[in-house]
């Protein structure tokens, strides 16, 4: 299953946010939403995705009011 990079980029969000390490995560937010990434998927996702996309979703975020 591929999963967007909007959610991979949540994941590592509320990752950073709340300092869980990447196997509190599913327990974390399961309920909430459902089918998430295995955690191996999930840290090569966040590996792949580039430094210049992480500052544009930290700002999107920032402008939101969310961080």
């Amino acid at each position: 299953m591929t999963y967007p990079e909007y959610l991979i980029l949540t994941l590592f969000a509320l990752k950073q946010v709340y300092r869980l390490s990447y196997r509190q995560i599913p327990s974390f937010v399961r309920d909430e939403l459902g089918n998430i990434p295995c955690l191996s998927t999930l840290h090569y996702r966040v590996k792949k995705i580039e430094q210049e996309r992480f500052e544009e979703f930290l700002r999107w975020l920032s402008k939101k009011g969310a961080l």
